[in-house]
């Protein structure tokens, strides 16, 4: 679902709630990397391994809409 915020399309709820979810993924990896945790660095890592994917789907989705656009 697109919302409008003064006049202008926003992102659709879905895209935010990804784009959220990415980074809180990084962050993730981040603090676990800092707190030296081995185990809690892998799974950070696959997890953000995971995000990115989703994120590129989505960027793919979005230029193929562009290029039927118009």
């Amino acid at each position: 679902q697109t919302r409008k915020r003064r006049g202008c399309p926003m992102a659709e709820d879905s895209t935010r709630r990804l784009l959220k979810a990415f980074g809180i993924a990084v962050t993730d990896l981040e603090e676990a990397l800092e707190a030296a945790g081995a185990e809690r660095a892998r799974r950070a890592a696959e997890q953000l391994r995971e995000r990115t994917s989703e994120v590129v789907a989505l960027v793919e989705r979005l230029c193929a809409r562009t290029a039927r656009t118009p």
